[in-house]
């Protein structure tokens, strides 16, 4: 049986409130672009289908999320905007039914947000509005898309000129249909700590 992540959350946490509080001996250039790593873990995952009336509901659990991911933002005056992409692969990731049944598949994520922060000296907060899809490749063979609206909430702490390090929550609610037509909707949330270069 796979362990829950809780110890991953707790240092989520703190890590957040550490960066968000560090003391700042001036203020930091947020403009510019930026590419890094990070490595993040599902928080929840479900899926709802409706299968001729009836409706099945499955949960995921997943092993630890590397993904990729760059992008450009502007400040001014206090405020910072910009938009970003990130690509993940996941692999086996668990999908467990109601009735007791399990399927295992492997899971692309693309994700293009929109971010809006505020400076707060060497740390900026900032929220997330996006879209992401959803790609899961079951052993079977069968290859389902999923697409829809994602939304999030992060903190990043800029050592210096060159490096930044982060942590985001980030939300997926998503749409799609297999390859029996069936409709369903897939919530994916997940807890990340990044790593960039700015340049």
């Amino acid at each position: 049986m796979k362990k829950k992540p809780i110890s991953f959350k707790n240092s989520f946490a703190t890590t957040c409130l550490l960066m968000a509080w560090l003391p700042s001996a001036g203020l930091a250039d947020w403009s510019g672009g930026y590419a890094g790593l990070s490595l993040g873990q599902s928080t929840s995952g479900e899926m709802s289908a409706d299968d001729e009336g009836f409706t099945d509901v499955s949960t995921f659990e997943t092993d630890p999320i590397l993904s990729a991911f760059g992008g450009y933002q502007i400040q001014q005056g206090l405020i910072i905007y910009g938009g970003e992409i990130e690509i993940a692969r996941q692999t086996n990731v668990d999908q467990r039914f109601d009735d007791g049944d399990e399927l295992s598949f492997d899971a692309s994520f693309i994700d293009l947000k929109a971010r809006a922060g505020y400076d707060l000296g060497y740390s900026m907060v900032y929220g997330v509005l996006g879209y992401s899809q959803v790609n899961a490749e079951a052993a079977a063979g069968e290859d389902v898309d999923f697409d829809g609206a994602s939304f999030g909430l992060g903190v990043d702490y800029q050592f210096n000129d060159q490096f930044t390090l982060g942590a985001e929550y980030l939300a997926r609610r998503t749409t799609g249909t297999n390859d029996d037509g069936i409709d369903a909707d897939v919530d994916f949330d997940t807890l990340a700590v990044r790593a960039s270069f700015n340049f």
